[in-house]
């Protein structure tokens, strides 16, 4: 649990205090009253508001009236706190012993949550964060100055806790607080039904798996079938040719026969016909064509390209950045932060005017008396005036501090109003971008987007991989198809050279 940010809007000294810290430790130094400890009071107000626990009434502690602000009538601020990867910020108005705890990662109010109020009538978010009562919580991990010391209840809470904590491995053996612990963490866990819940996120996933696992299953069954049946081919191509090879020697050993039986019948002009060059070019040919065919073989296996949706991914990743943008966007709540100022813009307005009244009314008090004391020649009644007069000047330096509060408090106002109008503008640029994307895939609404992106881009990953595979095939194989080529066209051409040679021989002959 790390507090990152403290915010004393009218506190002690403080107004308008914004103070940022840093993961590990904090180093808050300074003179001798310049607000080191009304920085730590301002913590454990925010978090206890000073009360001393209680069910019966509000108690509070002399801490309450120490820290009132000195030049306001706003007594409030709040802190940013991160627990388990999610912000928190805790607003506390003083005065009125009001909340506001909102979760800045999915927009949950706590503000109401019963265990602010186990300890005390006056809501405390560290019962809710820290599970401890106030004593315990100064008398530990939270020792002020000059506070070092045990207080007698706390020293006893704590030593029970730690004995019940020995034995059970939990601070509270109370029955109804374990059941009422074990509720909130299987609500915190969900259902399967709750899809943003733990248990829902995970049986989704455990869904995905399963469709995957039943895909990647049928690829594995189709790619044995695939390999089944490339050998089988491949088996029967060996046995062709086995066939194909003996079928060519048994011709051409009849051939042979034939030959020589047609040579020696043939007249004294064919007596310089060479038998050896037939033989050759019966070679050639057959092997002309055993290679034609290996050739065939090899460039028909050459595998399909998949087509991949490289727009689809573009959008996808388009998608997503937009919904990352909008829920950084919706973590600055600036319509709440109006309303907030606002509702103080009213109090203060309100206040500027009953000085504005006290004011005059006690300038006329003050003419009055005076006015009075001439009229009755009772000079020395006038110096009665100098009271009202001295009251007046009071109430009009209260009037020129809340005037510039309030002028603080509306320029920061419009700053917010700017913002949000800012914020509303992106949003809307946001949303008819993601209402193109719907339209261009057919989709009803975001989830069903998201589905389909699911689905799209799954599928293209299968299709990449798939082009991978056949690149790795065709660089393997390239080699073996080229140096087929060669001595095919090796072959080739060797047949033509013999058949023109032929010719020639024939011509002359």
């Amino acid at each position: 649990m790390i507090i990152k940010e403290l915010v004393l809007l009218s506190f002690g000294k403080f107004e308008d205090k914004k103070i940022e810290l840093q993961e590990g430790i904090n180093l808050i130094y300074g003179r001798n009253e310049e607000g080191k400890s009304t920085i730590v009071s301002f913590i454990d107000g925010i978090f206890y508001g000073f009360s001393r626990d209680s069910l019966s009434r509000k108690v509070r502690d002399e801490l309450f009236e120490k820290s009132r602000p000195w030049n306001s009538n706003l007594y409030r601020g709040y802190l940013i706190l991160n627990d388990d990867e999610e912000d928190f910020r805790i607003s506390r108005d003083f005065d009125k012993d009001e909340i506001s705890i909102l979760n800045l990662k999915i927009g949950d109010d706590l503000s109401n949550d019963q265990r602010n109020f186990i300890y005390s009538r006056i809501p405390q978010p560290g019962a809710l964060f820290f599970y401890l009562n106030r004593k315990v919580y100064k008398s530990t991990f939270f020792i002020g100055q000059r506070l070092s010391q045990f207080e007698s209840d706390a020293s006893g809470e704590l030593q029970n806790r730690i004995n019940n904590f020995s034995v059970s491995e939990d601070e509270n053996v109370d029955l109804s607080k374990v059941i009422e612990k074990m509720k909130d963490d299987l609500y915190d866990l969900g259902s399967k039904k709750r899809k943003s819940s733990e248990i829902g996120k995970i049986n989704e996933e455990l869904e995905n798996i399963s469709k995957d696992k039943v895909n990647f299953l049928s690829l594995k069954e189709t790619y044995k079938k695939s390999i089944d049946k490339y050998k089988e081919s491949k088996d029967r191509l060996v046995d062709l040719e086995d066939k194909l090879r003996g079928r060519k020697l048994f011709e051409l050993e009849i051939l042979k026969d034939k030959l020589k039986q047609g040579y020696a019948s043939e007249s004294e002009n064919d007596e310089n016909y060479n038998f050896s060059d037939l033989e050759n070019a019966i070679e050639i040919n057959r092997s002309l064509g055993m290679y034609s065919s290996y050739l065939d073989d090899l460039l028909s296996a050459e595998r399909k390209n998949f087509d991949v949706d490289l727009d689809l991914e573009e959008d996808y990743k388009r998608f997503k950045e937009i919904n990352r943008e909008i829920q950084a966007l919706n973590e600055n709540n600036y319509s709440k932060e109006r309303e907030i100022i606002s509702w103080d813009i009213k109090n203060i307005e309100r206040e500027v005017f009953k000085y504005v009244i006290k004011f005059l009314s006690s300038m006329l008090g003050g003419l009055a008396i005076i006015l009075i004391s001439f009229y009755f020649k009772k000079y020395f009644i006038s110096i009665l005036s100098l009271l009202f007069f001295t009251y007046s000047y009071f109430r009009i330096v209260k009037f020129r501090e809340n005037k510039d509060l309030l002028n603080r408090l509306k320029n920061k106002y419009q700053d917010y109003k700017f913002k949000s109008q800012e914020k509303t503008l992106i949003k809307k640029k946001f949303d008819k971008e993601i209402d193109e994307i719907l339209i261009k895939y057919k989709a009803r609404d975001k989830k069903e987007l998201s589905e389909i992106f699911d689905s799209k881009s799954e599928e293209n990953i299968k299709n990449i991989s798939k082009n991978e595979y056949n690149r790795e095939w065709i660089e393997k194989n390239s080699q073996e198809i080229e140096e087929t080529k060669k001595i095919y066209l090796i072959l080739r051409k060797n047949s033509k050279i013999f058949s023109i040679n032929m010719r020639l021989k024939i011509l002359r002959d």
